[in-house]
């Protein structure tokens, strides 16, 4: 038997030989819920009212068309999007269509967030932010999984938390941070509009606005602890006593980057804002990442169907802003 240590050198020099991983965006298995959120822009990949974004086409939402559609997500948790439910549900479908007579399911409902989804979405809330400068909130769904997934539901939180890094801002990220704590509690104990059952899993996920050097709210979602509670919590608020953790996807899943946002031309250094909070007692990450076509060779894009400024907000000027992130689960079982 070797030492431990040839071993690890061993592993480290066959991972270090393989290629970069090109593959980042297949599924590794049939039967994983991968889950997308992107903040995408004021509405900006939305085509005109009555017209579908021609995939072969320019501008954002023939972009946003060729990215969901390589994707394929089961499940996307969208930001700074106003346009109603169904008209949400159809643009996702004419990227990616479903067996014949399903239909894509999608919620939006008075705040700038969506749930659209794959399946039926049960139980449904919307909850506008406290102490916000400028209105934002979150969307809460319950999602119907199919047979063999491992649970019969997904409880999903799409926030959007405040930005900036102001007092005020940080207050207010704070202040949302406790009506998203307080939710899942709720949840967990039967209570709220979105009951949970024992071991249902849960996420909450989208742009958190996780300003470096300003994310003590991130720590309380994380430990699922209120901003009024000093010292650590008797329990964190996964299933099993523990807090919840951090996806932290990579740069297409390989690369050293992990930032969500850049803008050139901003003041604030690129960073990860976006994030995805999970129970990892009862869901498992096999693969995560943060979708760049800027970095993608050609070949990759090609097959793909994607184009290289196909995640930026505006390629002429540089800007990138949000990019998506992309997690694959699957269920543990009990």
């Amino acid at each position: 038997m070797l030492p431990a240590a040839a071993v690890a050198m061993s592993l480290a020099a066959a991972l270090s030989a393989q290629p970069p991983a090109a593959g980042f965006l297949r599924r590794p298995s049939p039967d994983v819920l991968r889950v997308m959120a992107w903040n995408i822009g004021a509405d900006s990949v939305v085509p005109p009212e009555g017209q579908i974004a021609d995939p072969a086409s320019t501008g954002r939402p023939s972009q946003f068309a060729r990215v969901v559609r390589a994707v394929s997500p089961d499940v996307l948790c969208l930001q700074e999007v106003r346009v109603d439910a169904s008209r949400l549900a159809r643009m996702i479908g004419a990227a990616v269509a479903l067996e014949s007579g399903v239909t894509w399911h999608a919620y939006q409902a008075g705040v700038d967030t969506a749930i659209v989804s794959r399946y039926e979405l049960a139980a449904r809330s919307t909850t506008v932010a406290p102490g916000g400068i400028r209105p934002r909130g979150h969307v809460t769904a319950l999602i119907r999984l199919p047979e063999g997934r491992g649970a019969p539901a997904l409880y999903m939180t799409c926030a959007h938390l405040q930005s900036s890094n102001e007092p005020q801002h940080v207050a207010a990220r704070q202040q949302h941070a406790d009506a998203i704590v307080s939710e899942i509690r709720d949840a967990k104990a039967g209570r709220g509009p979105v009951p949970l059952t024992a071991r249902t899993p849960f996420m909450i996920l989208g742009d958190l606005n996780a300003v470096p050097g300003l994310t003590g709210f991130l720590d309380n979602l994380l430990a699922g602890r209120l901003s009024r509670e000093t010292g650590a919590p008797a329990a964190g608020v996964d299933w099993d006593g523990s807090g919840l953790t951090d996806a932290h996807p990579s740069h297409n899943g390989s690369g050293p980057d992990a930032y969500t946002w850049r803008n050139d031309h901003d003041r604030f250094a690129p960073s990860a804002l976006d994030r995805l909070l999970y129970s990892d007692s009862v869901l498992h990450v096999v693969n995560a990442f943060v979708l760049d076509t800027t970095t993608m060779s050609a070949a990759d894009l090609d097959r793909s169907g994607m184009r290289a400024a196909d995640v930026m907000r505006d390629s002429g000027a540089g800007i990138h802003d949000h990019l998506p992130i992309v997690v694959d689960f699957t269920l543990l079982p009990k």
